[in-house]
């Protein structure tokens, strides 16, 4: 038959035992279709709306982006720097005759410079570089020469009277 041959004796594999921890553990546990989904017996439930992150609306991406590099390469003590004023790093504001020969040196200062770097075979390095500060510098004295023309003119239009003698 269908027993265990002859001189084997005990259970079959197939044969259950009531010993059998795994067994048990397989009784214990509900079976798959018992085990209830979600939402599926009730109505699906309502999402939260998605709000944004915690920036506020009026919150900058670009300038939190900054101040957080700024964070990270200073290790948290972010210098503070206070914005330039007008006359930062400058002498006082002289006249306007004396503002105009101050610049006109300037340029020759430059013109000299690039002569002696030419001489000297460096030419090239700063040609493109003084050129420029010199057209800036030019542009500064022809500023200054329309405002010395309008204070000519209305000098001669307005003359002021000579005191009386005493």
């Amino acid at each position: 038959g269908y027993g265990p041959p002859e001189g084997v004796a005990g259970t079959l594999l197939m044969e259950s035992r009531d010993d059998d921890p795994v067994a048990q553990r397989r009784a214990a546990r509900p079976h798959v279709d018992a085990i209830p989904r979600k939402g599926a017996a009730t109505a699906p439930a309502e999402r939260e709306a998605y709000t944004g992150n915690e920036l506020g609306g009026g919150m900058d991406r670009e300038e939190e982006k900054r101040r957080l590099q700024q964070q990270m390469q200073f290790e948290g003590d972010v210098p503070v720097v206070k914005p330039r004023t007008e006359n930062d790093g400058r002498p006082p504001p002289a006249g306007d005759a004396a503002e105009f020969s101050r610049v006109a040196r300037e340029i020759e200062e430059r013109r000299e410079f690039l002569d002696e770097m030419r001489s000297a075979g460096r030419g090239g390095e700063y040609d493109a570089m003084v050129k420029a500060q010199i057209a800036e510098k030019v542009k500064e004295l022809e500023i200054l020469d329309s405002k010395l023309e309008d204070q000519a003119a209305s000098a001669l239009a307005n003359p002021e009277p000579e005191p009386a003698p005493e």
